[in-house]
């Protein structure tokens, strides 16, 4: 929502100084040129520009500003295909979200565990169960989820193959994986969020810890029924799938109807799990 941009392109063509790009300035102490080595006149997304604001401080037309946008701006410019070191990351943050999400959810969480205790206790290798459940979800369900997804853009021939469904898809759904983890962190503020006082009156924690251990102090209740944040979560993914797909259009453009089958599939799981948080535990 923050975004360095040109207040309009005039002076800036005008400009016979160029301070923003010369590589002269990138030793100074302050009003340099951008550090990214980016052309700021041309910004047109925020995928590479750090918000220093040299650029601001430097420009002797005054024409660099910084702007307060709407999330997600449509004017900005998409990647159709992300780099692999994104794509890679965002994988792994998908199986990271999937368990948080699971979390909140005995049922789901002890599905969603059974796998690795299984494979844990088959090796004789209770010792290395919190390993082996590391890699089962930061290597092993990230891998299943998008082979799945990845096929179903494939199959509607959105994608020659599942490297390139991967890399058209990781960006549009980082977003989607952004809300699901925003769902876990409401979950998780309005739990304890209510010992914010405790930790004001006993810095160290110590005391409040053995009093909570020996059951001197009653824990403080939740400052939400879960059947609320439930309700605030399902409606946070909803939006989150808005955006992931109005980001789809934007990226794909007209061949974006092909990568929405995927993306409902996996919204309407995260949908589900939320859903079970309250309304099936």
């Amino acid at each position: 929502m923050l975004a360095v941009r040109p207040v309009s392109s005039e002076p800036c063509a005008a400009c016979a100084d160029k301070d923003c790009v010369r590589a002269a300035n990138r030793s100074n102490p302050d009003a340099r040129s951008c550090p990214s080595l980016l052309n700021p006149r041309r910004l047109n997304r925020n995928s590479d520009c750090l918000v220093c604001g040299q650029c601001i401080k430097i420009c002797p037309p005054g024409n660099m500003g910084l702007f307060l946008r709407r999330p997600f701006h449509p004017a900005d410019v998409r990647e159709p295909l992300a780099s692999w070191p994104v794509t890679l990351f965002v994988m792994l943050v998908s199986g990271f979200v999937v368990s948080e999400l699971c979390s909140e959810w005995k049922s789901a969480q002890a599905w969603f565990l059974r796998a690795p205790e299984e494979a844990a206790a088959w090796l004789g290798a209770a010792s290395y169960a919190g390993w082996i459940e590391g890699v089962w979800t930061l290597f092993v369900v990230p891998l299943a989820i998008w082979v799945i997804l990845g096929r179903m853009v494939v199959l509607a021939r959105g994608a020659s193959d599942l490297a390139d469904a991967w890399r058209r898809l990781a960006i549009p759904l980082a977003v989607l994986f952004a809300f699901g983890h925003l769902c876990k962190g409401l979950a998780k503020f309005v739990s304890w969020i209510g010992f914010l006082p405790l930790a004001a009156q006993d810095p160290a924690g110590i005391d409040t810890a053995r009093a909570l251990v020996a059951r001197t102090l009653i824990p403080p209740k939740s400052v939400l029924p879960m059947t609320a944040v439930c309700v605030l979560s399902l409606a946070l993914l909803l939006l989150g799938t808005y955006f992931t797909l109005r980001e789809l259009r934007l990226a794909q453009g007209t061949t974006h109807r092909r990568f929405c089958l995927p993306t409902l599939v996996l919204a309407a799981s995260f949908l589900f799990i939320v859903f079970g948080w309250a309304f099936l535990a």
